[in-house]
């Protein structure tokens, strides 16, 4: 974690290729933002003269009035990918996130290009123009090709597989077809054999789990494996059970996994001095 040995992914792939870490999202939300902006010279200066300005304007009350007198500028694209940005910020910070509601919204700040490249109705070259094709425009292909380097394929699909075990309000996550291609992730844990297996086991365990009292109101794949093990019901569905023991063995940072650890620097050097 300290960066002290450059690589040590790659090593541990290469002993096994399943070995799957998947690192904190709202992390990499941010440092896609932060590389697009110092890749660009402009936003990169736009950024700098923001932050004297919320300096500057942040310690008096009136200067901050005398601001929001002033005409703002509306431009009405990067309001709406601020808004999505946002809001997909905020869904990979919570605590208890909806993995398949955040996934939505990384496709759909991914996807978000803005419309128009093509309706050029004028010749004339003006501040609009220069601002939204050749800057605005030129962001959003370097914004799309950062989340797209960030957010790998694997990475989502494991998280939407995962969150499909999920036994809150009666497994209404449940979808079969993403728990097959979970299996298929971990080649050494399930033989093509046992995978077909799967696919006839599955459907009777989630009727089973849906009409057993035991299995109602549990919240998260902690307590799922408790009571499967609790009601013997892990030796009934062996290749589920393993599958929920693998998904529990995933490696996801959090964002408050971050908090942590940033809250720790913070102990450790007042302890230090």
């Amino acid at each position: 974690m300290r960066s002290e040995y450059n690589g040590l992914k790659a090593l541990i792939l290469k002993e096994n290729p399943s070995a799957f870490n998947i690192h904190c999202f709202a992390h990499q939300l941010q440092l896609a933002l932060v590389t697009m902006a110092s890749k660009h010279a402009e936003i990169e200066t736009f950024f700098t003269l923001v932050n004297k300005v919320v300096n500057v304007v942040g310690r008096s009350a009136k200067q901050c009035d005398l601001l929001q007198e002033k005409k703002r500028l509306e431009v009405v694209e990067s309001l709406n990918l601020g808004e999505i940005s946002s809001e997909l910020s905020k869904s990979l910070q919570k605590k208890d996130q909806d993995i398949v509601n955040a996934m939505k919204l990384v496709k759909i700040n991914d996807m978000f290009i803005p419309l128009g490249r093509s309706r050029r109705n004028t010749q004339e070259i003006t501040n609009l123009h220069h601002f939204r094709v050749d800057f605005f425009y030129a962001i959003i292909d370097m914004q799309i090709q950062e989340l797209n380097d960030r957010f790998s394929e694997v990475n989502s699909n494991l998280l939407l597989c995962v969150a499909c075990l999920c036994p809150d309000n009666s497994f209404s996550a449940f979808n079969k077809d993403r728990l097959i291609q979970l299996c298929e992730y971990y080649p050494k844990d399930f033989k093509p054999i046992e995978i077909l297996a799967l696919k006839e086991q599955i459907q009777t365990y989630i009727i089973d789990m849906r009409t057993h009292k035991d299995f109602e109101g549990l919240q998260g794949l902690s307590d799922l494996t408790k009571t499967l093990v609790v009601t013997k019901k892990h030796e009934v569905y062996p290749l589920v059970y393993r599958l929920v023991t693998l998904a529990l063995i995933l490696l996801v940072a959090t964002a408050t996994v971050e908090r942590v650890f940033s809250a720790m620097k913070i102990v450790k050097n007042q302890l230090r001095n």
